[in-house]
């Protein structure tokens, strides 16, 4: 089996500094090995490796000119543990809004965007935290309401139990 895999996505309000298509691994030193076992043991604050992918340039649809993108990417360890979970949404168990998830996930986070710096250079003066940078007006209208969530399901799913559901706004 696999390990499982985390992507960072980052939007960069600087057009892209580095070669175009650039992709590159970046491991924390050359005991590849350790670093596995550390991820096995639990350590969070050091990653195996990053693999940092630069986008290509398309015309604006995936950012602004003026613009660039990355995504981040490294491996979990499998099992809930890891994560401050006792098991999983098989299990039953609600984890999304847990803080025990959402510390794990916000280390995460900063150990991939700190690694990434390290393989790439300084990332975080461009990082926008939580910008939306697309372009609303391709969207089709929406009706008052309209939740992604239920829609996300299908049909036969919309209204069913349990499902996440959007803050009211207004």
């Amino acid at each position: 089996m696999r390990l499982p895999w985390a992507v960072l996505y980052i939007a960069l309000d600087v057009a892209k500094p580095y070669t175009p298509d650039a992709n590159v691994r970046w491991f924390p030193g050359e005991d590849i090995e350790r670093s596995y076992a550390r991820l096995h043991e639990g350590v969070r604050d050091e990653l195996p490796f990053v693999f940092v992918s630069f986008a290509s340039e398309d015309g604006g649809r995936a950012h602004p000119a003026g613009h660039s993108s990355l995504q981040v990417m490294t491996v979990c360890p499998p099992g809930h543990g890891w994560w401050g979970m006792p098991g999983g949404p098989a299990d039953g168990v609600r984890y999304r809004r847990d803080p025990a998830y959402l510390a794990a996930k916000r280390g995460l986070t900063e150990a991939m965007l700190t690694a990434a710096e390290k393989a790439v250079g300084p990332l975080l003066p461009e990082v926008h935290a939580g910008a939306t940078l697309g372009d609303p007006s391709l969207l089709p209208a929406r009706p008052a309401g309209w939740d992604p969530p239920a829609v996300s399901r299908g049909r036969g799913r919309r209204g069913a139990r349990g499902r996440p559901r959007l803050p009211e706004t207004g």
